[in-house]
């Protein structure tokens, strides 16, 4: 391709000197890539077929209009209808996702035929992860299967799923049951989304606060969510603590948490355990919608 664009004779080699008075060094890195070091170009012929054979499909459409610009017309029309049959099946190998799975999804299911549970638990991630509402069954039988066999994270996938409805229906008796259980013994996703069980469904606000302290101390990645989570549990908690509210949803702002941010902005433009101020109330907002949390856009209209 670099050869018909820059207009040298493709059965001659292209000296690194030509190749930069034809075009920058910087087109050349981005046209060739960076592993040639402005060295001598190969033949056209040659690099195309290389692609060809790893699976370029352009490689295919090179070769014919390589055929084409040496006046081979045959020949390019013979690797153009390979290239159109080529290019067909990647466009159905990008709309299927069955197929998008590849060779992973192939050894997943070889091992999860062999009883393997973490290979259920990651071949019903990629079920999921596919956002096709068929695939949500799937996952479902698969994390159950895996969570039979004492799988830890699939344990808190099916409590999740049962929790949430994802599959149609919502259990929240089998939910508490895998969820609890599964943060008892020691999975910190288990305790956070344990928490939100308690928080969301149980509306005991103080036994989640337990459990999201827990998680902010074995998990940093999480700290900020879970700070604006127990900010919000002691604002609507049964016996409201506002002052403990507003120093927890400051932390998780400290930390960058938009969400927390248009939280604590609420509090000050309605001053909720704070002193009503609406300029602060107007910076938080700002803040997060830059930082794009669009909901913020709707406090500050």
């Amino acid at each position: 391709k670099m050869y018909r664009e820059i207009g040298i004779i493709p059965y001659e080699p292209i000296s690194p000197e030509e190749a930069v008075i034809t075009i920058s060094p910087e087109e050349a890195v981005s046209t060739i890539g960076p592993e040639y070091n402005y060295h001598l170009i190969d033949l056209p012929e040659k690099c195309a077929k290389m692609a060809a054979d790893l699976g370029c499909v352009d490689g295919y459409k090179n070769l014919s209009e390589f055929y084409d610009h040496i006046g081979s017309p045959l020949l390019s029309k013979m690797w153009n209808a390979r290239y159109l049959v080529e290019k067909d099946k990647w466009t159905k190998f990008q709309n299927d996702r069955s197929l998008h799975l590849g060779v992973e999804r192939l050894f997943l299911e070889r091992e999860v035929e062999n009883g393997n549970s973490y290979a259920m638990y990651e071949l019903g991630r990629l079920y999921e992860e596919s956002n096709k509402y068929m695939y949500v069954y799937e996952a479902d039988e698969l994390y159950k299967q895996a969570a039979k066999m004492g799988n830890l994270a699939s344990m808190v996938k099916v409590g999740v799923y049962y929790r949430d409805g994802k599959c149609g229906y919502r259990n929240t008796k089998d939910a508490e049951e895998w969820l609890k259980f599964s943060a008892e013994i020691g999975s910190v996703e288990g305790m956070y989304e344990y928490g939100v069980f308690l928080e969301e469904v149980e509306f005991d606000a103080m036994a989640a606060i337990t459990w999201y302290n827990r998680v902010a101390e074995m998990d940093a990645n999480r700290r900020a969510e879970v700070m604006r989570r127990i900010g919000k549990c002691y604002k609507f908690a049964e016996e409201p603590d506002l002052k403990q509210a507003i120093e927890y949803l400051q932390r998780a702002v400290d930390l960058g948490d938009t969400e927390a941010m248009r939280q604590l902005g609420i509090c000050y433009e309605n001053g909720e355990g704070v002193g009503q101020n609406l300029n602060e109330a107007a910076k938080l907002y700002i803040r997060a919608v830059e930082l794009g949390n669009t909901k913020a856009i709707v406090n500050l209209a």
